[in-house]
């Protein structure tokens, strides 16, 4: 019996980085800290799909086995990234503010044609917690948060070939979230508390890919085309059960829409009509509750710590697509709904302190009632069994821990 090889790949990643940080206490009102970050890169990535695939008239490619392969991704780049920031802490009258700046930056290398090879970014952040009445407390905050794509998408030279090819993009913008948090707590009776917390976060600068180009010369570049909006509200209720006792529950209601869900799906679906409208991202569930049921002994001073953990969780569902419906325009991507679905995890821990150091052993039992429910679409596509396992939940998962710190 013969094989064939139908796939090379090689990539090398290294990484030298530098990380300095400063902080001092003015006062007993401001403390402040500064820092500085900067990493170095090497990338080297040789990815050859379909290499059966021989073309006489590209025998003059770079890498391994010129000529052969249906997509060729190769690069040997130097990026370089860094971020310097300052922050400060300010407690006055009952008052915490803490309000910073952050600039992040990024150099693609000096391998890699590119109109703009330096990008930068300002990220202001502020946040507070003030004392309304002495059972009442408001917290707020705010932030721009920047994340680079993943790099093989500026690198990536050709996926696949033909009218369908995929290339990277060394102009791509970070990811940038604006973030927005409030939240209002009251102290109870019998020192219960509840709280109320609302946010929002707007994301832009999502990475997809954009058809570009006529045929037979169309092509998928990759974009930043997608944005996403995740907005709701929590409310959570907590109190002490007696001396080592501590319940929580948790309600949360959320939205998540976007225009894609997934980074290149425009791509991976490309025989999908194009969405033109915002529609639920994978991970839009609009109702979760989790109870938490806390037992402990001891401190984290103390020399030995026991306690253990149950927590339930339920979820309303998350939404899939019906792939046929939205092939044919019938459905919106993401309109059907997978059922509730419910689970309990138990944690039993100690944690002992010998001859200075921390030994650490816990017992986690995921799933603990063995409960089976979706975790993805019930239709399976055609060359998948219906009885495909990846379709269910985990079962029941017993876990045993143990740690040492010094």
């Amino acid at each position: 019996m013969m094989l064939m090889m139908t796939t090379y790949h090689k990539h090398r990643e290294v990484n030298n980085s530098i990380l300095v940080d400063f902080s001092k206490q003015f006062e007993n009102k401001h403390f402040m800290k500064v820092g500085f970050e900067h990493h170095f890169w090497y990338l080297e990535k040789e990815e050859i799909e379909l290499l059966w695939f021989f073309d006489s008239s590209r025998v003059d490619e770079e890498g391994p086995y010129p000529g052969y392969g249906w997509s060729r991704d190769m690069y040997s780049v130097h990026p370089q990234q860094g971020g310097v920031f300052i922050q400060d802490k300010f407690e006055r009258e009952g008052l915490i503010l803490n309000y910073g700046i952050r600039y992040d930056y990024f150099h693609i290398g000096n391998e890699i044609d590119a109109t703009r090879r330096f990008q930068g970014y300002f990220s202001p952040r502020i946040g507070f917690f003030y004392p309304l009445t002495e059972k009442d407390a408001f917290t707020f905050s705010f932030g721009f948060y920047y994340q680079m794509p993943e790099y093989q998408y500026l690198y990536m030279t050709t996926k696949w070939r033909g009218p369908n090819k995929l290339v990277g993009n060394p102009e791509l913008r970070p990811e940038c979230t604006r973030a927005y948090e409030f939240r209002v707590e009251h102290e109870l009776p019998l020192k219960a508390v509840l709280s109320l917390t609302m946010y929002r976060k707007d994301i832009k600068e999502l990475v997809n890919a954009e058809l570009v180009g006529l045929y037979p010369l169309e092509s998928y570049k990759i974009t930043n085309s997608s944005y996403g909006d995740a907005w709701g509200m929590e409310f959570e209720f907590r109190k002490p059960l007696g001396r080592h006792f501590t319940g929580r529950a948790v309600y949360i209601l959320s939205w998540a829409k976007g225009r894609a869900t997934k980074d290149l799906e425009r791509f991976e679906d490309m025989e999908l009509p194009e969405v033109m409208r915002e529609y639920p991202l994978s991970w839009d569930e609009r109702h979760r509750v989790k109870v938490i049921w806390s037992y402990e002994t001891g401190s984290s001073t103390a020399h030995h710590l026991t306690g253990a953990t149950i927590s339930f969780s339920y979820g309303s569902g998350l939404p899939y697509s019906i792939m046929e419906e939205v092939r044919a325009g019938n459905l919106a991507k993401n309109s059907a709904r997978l059922p509730s679905h419910a689970t309990v995890d138990c944690e039993l821990y100690r944690r002992m302190k010998i001859a200075g150091t921390s030994l650490d052993i816990s017992l986690v039992i995921e799933n603990a009632a063995n409960t089976v429910h979706l975790v993805k679409p019930p239709e399976a596509p055609g060359y998948v069994s219906i009885a495909d396992p990846t379709t269910k939940s985990k079962p029941r998962t017993i876990l045993m821990e143990f740690g040492i710190r010094f």
